[in-house]
């Protein structure tokens, strides 16, 4: 599992002064050890999570109308978007992280925490049509292959069924002749 300094190449330690790594940073450190790689993790949001982008739009934003929304640029205070709204039009906005962000390495619990609200805020409709519930699967799934242990019990499962599958075949074959 990477970390998030090797997912987004964060900067963990503020330069000139503040708590570093562990403690609470100024939101001019913070934004100072965001600078690196905002542009990384922007780029990740839009390609990978276009999806939470509109439930924080809809959701946060308060704009229902939304529909499809890209990240622009994000600080130490929140998230900036652009939103497509149904009529065509576009539509700038700001959105506020959920809570305090007082260290680089909260941001992706932070996004995760904003993508749940959002989503339950929003509803059963919305999920079932933006694929929520698709990904939920499509993540426990991914997250049973991780370990080494699952690995090999998922092997160890599909050289059963093989197994099972063949003597079925053979005891048909044998049966029909």
């Amino acid at each position: 599992r990477q970390s998030l300094q090797d997912q987004f190449g964060l900067v963990l330690m503020a330069k000139g002064g503040g708590k570093g790594k562990d403690g609470p940073m100024s939101p001019d450190e913070l934004d100072n050890a965001m600078a690196a790689s905002k542009d990384r993790i922007v780029g990740h949001m839009n390609d990978d999570h276009g999806d939470s982008i509109l439930a924080y739009a809809r959701y946060f934003a308060k704009i229902s109308t939304a529909v499809s929304a890209e990240l622009v640029n994000m600080n130490s205070k929140g998230l900036s978007m652009k939103v497509s709204l149904d009529d065509g039009s576009v539509q700038e906005a700001f959105v506020p992280y959920s809570r305090e962000l007082t260290h680089p390495k909260d941001i992706r619990m932070i996004a995760v925490e904003m993508h749940n609200e959002a989503y339950n805020g929003l509803g059963f409709g919305f999920k079932l049509r933006k694929g929520y519930y698709t990904s939920m699967v499509r993540h426990a799934v991914e997250g049973v292959f991780k370990t080494k242990s699952s690995k090999i019990m998922a092997a160890v499962a599909v050289t059963a069924i093989a197994a099972g599958a063949v003597m079925v075949a053979k005891q048909r074959k044998g049966r029909s002749s």
